[in-house]
Protein backbone atom coordinates (compact mmCIF):
# COMPACT_ATOMS: atom_id res chain seq x y z
CA UNK A 1 0.00 0.00 0.00
CA UNK A 2 2.53 2.78 0.85
CA UNK A 3 4.26 1.91 -2.89
CA UNK A 4 0.91 2.77 -4.24
CA UNK A 5 0.71 5.95 -1.96
CA UNK A 6 4.15 6.95 -3.36
CA UNK A 7 2.80 5.90 -6.86
CA UNK A 8 -0.25 8.30 -6.99
CA UNK A 9 1.88 10.91 -5.51
CA UNK A 10 4.27 10.78 -8.71
CA UNK A 11 1.74 11.49 -11.15
CA UNK A 12 0.83 15.07 -10.79
CA UNK A 13 -3.05 14.32 -12.27
CA UNK A 14 -3.30 11.84 -9.59
CA UNK A 15 -1.75 14.44 -6.44
CA UNK A 16 -4.04 17.21 -7.77
CA UNK A 17 -6.97 14.46 -7.06
CA UNK A 18 -5.36 13.75 -3.63
CA UNK A 19 -4.71 17.19 -2.58
CA UNK A 20 -8.30 18.49 -3.42
CA UNK A 21 -10.32 16.40 -0.99
CA UNK A 22 -8.10 17.94 1.72
CA UNK A 23 -7.46 14.69 3.45
CA UNK A 24 -4.06 14.52 3.43
CA UNK A 25 -3.34 17.88 4.39
CA UNK A 26 -1.92 16.90 8.02
CA UNK A 27 0.43 14.40 9.00
CA UNK A 28 -2.53 13.45 11.15
CA UNK A 29 -5.07 13.57 8.16
CA UNK A 30 -2.83 11.48 5.98
CA UNK A 31 -2.20 9.08 8.94
CA UNK A 32 -5.96 8.60 9.23
CA UNK A 33 -6.49 8.12 5.61
CA UNK A 34 -4.06 5.61 5.13
CA UNK A 35 -4.99 3.87 7.65
CA UNK A 36 -8.39 3.75 6.77
CA UNK A 37 -7.48 2.40 3.00
CA UNK A 38 -5.03 -0.12 4.63
CA UNK A 39 -8.17 -1.36 6.82
CA UNK A 40 -10.84 -1.61 3.47
CA UNK A 41 -8.00 -3.46 1.55
CA UNK A 42 -7.48 -6.11 4.66
CA UNK A 43 -11.71 -6.09 4.25
CA UNK A 44 -12.10 -6.35 0.96
CA UNK A 45 -8.97 -9.14 0.52
CA UNK A 46 -10.64 -11.30 3.59
CA UNK A 47 -13.98 -10.66 2.55
CA UNK A 48 -16.36 -11.63 -0.26
CA UNK A 49 -16.72 -8.62 -2.26
CA UNK A 50 -18.83 -10.34 -4.72
CA UNK A 51 -21.70 -11.36 -2.36
CA UNK A 52 -23.72 -7.75 -2.16
CA UNK A 53 -24.56 -8.36 1.42
CA UNK A 54 -21.24 -8.37 2.87
CA UNK A 55 -19.41 -5.53 4.38
CA UNK A 56 -16.69 -6.24 1.66
CA UNK A 57 -18.78 -5.80 -1.08
CA UNK A 58 -20.53 -2.76 0.86
CA UNK A 59 -17.01 -0.94 1.51
CA UNK A 60 -15.91 -1.59 -2.32
CA UNK A 61 -19.24 0.39 -2.78
CA UNK A 62 -18.47 2.79 -0.32
CA UNK A 63 -15.05 3.95 -1.96
CA UNK A 64 -16.94 3.97 -5.63
CA UNK A 65 -19.20 6.47 -4.56
CA UNK A 66 -16.44 8.26 -2.90
CA UNK A 67 -14.37 8.19 -6.04
CA UNK A 68 -17.38 9.37 -7.95
CA UNK A 69 -17.84 12.21 -5.57
CA UNK A 70 -14.45 13.49 -5.47
CA UNK A 71 -14.78 13.30 -9.53
CA UNK A 72 -18.05 15.38 -9.73
CA UNK A 73 -16.72 17.41 -7.17
CA UNK A 74 -13.34 18.43 -8.74
CA UNK A 75 -14.72 18.92 -12.29
CA UNK A 76 -17.29 21.49 -10.93
CA UNK A 77 -14.53 23.51 -9.52
CA UNK A 78 -12.46 23.85 -12.28
CA UNK A 79 -15.01 23.50 -14.89
CA UNK A 80 -14.07 26.87 -17.30
CA UNK A 81 -10.29 26.81 -16.12
CA UNK A 82 -7.44 24.84 -16.57
CA UNK A 83 -4.58 24.10 -14.04
CA UNK A 84 -1.45 25.47 -13.80
CA UNK A 85 1.57 24.29 -12.35
CA UNK A 86 0.53 24.41 -8.68
CA UNK A 87 -3.32 22.98 -6.98
CA UNK A 88 -5.48 26.71 -7.36
CA UNK A 89 -3.00 27.70 -10.10
CA UNK A 90 -6.15 28.40 -12.58
CA UNK A 91 -6.14 30.40 -15.91
CA UNK A 92 -9.05 31.90 -17.29
CA UNK A 93 -10.51 29.06 -19.70
CA UNK A 94 -10.88 32.04 -22.70
CA UNK A 95 -6.54 32.00 -22.04
CA UNK A 96 -5.77 29.14 -23.99
CA UNK A 97 -9.20 27.12 -25.27
CA UNK A 98 -7.22 24.06 -26.52
CA UNK A 99 -6.24 22.97 -23.28
CA UNK A 100 -9.60 23.93 -21.13
CA UNK A 101 -10.09 21.94 -17.78
CA UNK A 102 -14.10 21.86 -18.25
CA UNK A 103 -12.84 18.69 -20.85
CA UNK A 104 -10.79 16.67 -18.23
CA UNK A 105 -12.12 13.77 -16.70
CA UNK A 106 -11.06 13.48 -13.26
CA UNK A 107 -10.67 9.90 -11.60
CA UNK A 108 -10.63 8.50 -15.10
CA UNK A 109 -10.23 4.72 -16.37
CA UNK A 110 -6.76 5.73 -16.68
CA UNK A 111 -6.70 7.09 -13.19
CA UNK A 112 -7.76 4.30 -11.90
CA UNK A 113 -5.94 1.63 -13.65
CA UNK A 114 -3.34 3.62 -12.67
CA UNK A 115 -3.94 3.25 -9.15
CA UNK A 116 -4.92 -0.72 -9.14
CA UNK A 117 -1.26 -1.11 -10.93
CA UNK A 118 0.39 0.68 -7.96
CA UNK A 119 -1.34 -1.55 -5.23
CA UNK A 120 -0.60 -4.82 -7.21
CA UNK A 121 1.96 -4.06 -10.15
CA UNK A 122 4.90 -4.74 -7.37
CA UNK A 123 3.22 -7.70 -6.14
CA UNK A 124 2.95 -9.44 -9.90
CA UNK A 125 6.40 -8.60 -10.63
CA UNK A 126 8.01 -9.69 -7.79
CA UNK A 127 5.54 -11.77 -5.43
CA UNK A 128 8.60 -13.49 -3.44
CA UNK A 129 9.79 -10.27 -2.22
CA UNK A 130 6.40 -9.46 -0.47
CA UNK A 131 6.73 -13.24 1.17
CA UNK A 132 4.07 -14.40 -1.39
CA UNK A 133 4.99 -18.18 -3.23
CA UNK A 134 1.88 -19.06 -5.58
CA UNK A 135 1.75 -20.32 -8.89
CA UNK A 136 0.26 -18.53 -12.48
CA UNK A 137 -2.91 -19.21 -12.05
CA UNK A 138 -3.08 -17.72 -8.27
CA UNK A 139 -1.44 -14.56 -9.74
CA UNK A 140 -4.02 -14.38 -12.69
CA UNK A 141 -6.85 -15.11 -9.73
CA UNK A 142 -5.38 -12.24 -7.93
CA UNK A 143 -5.58 -9.90 -11.18
CA UNK A 144 -9.01 -11.08 -11.59
CA UNK A 145 -9.80 -10.14 -7.79
CA UNK A 146 -8.42 -6.09 -8.91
Amino acid sequence: QFLAVLGGFSVSHLLEVLLFTGKSSSPEQAMKRYISTARRLMLWHDGDVWDVNSKAHASVMTVRNMHGQVARAITKKRKGSITGSEPGDNKDCKSDVKECGSDRVFISQYDMALTQSAFIGFVLLHPEKFGIFCNIAELEDYIFFW
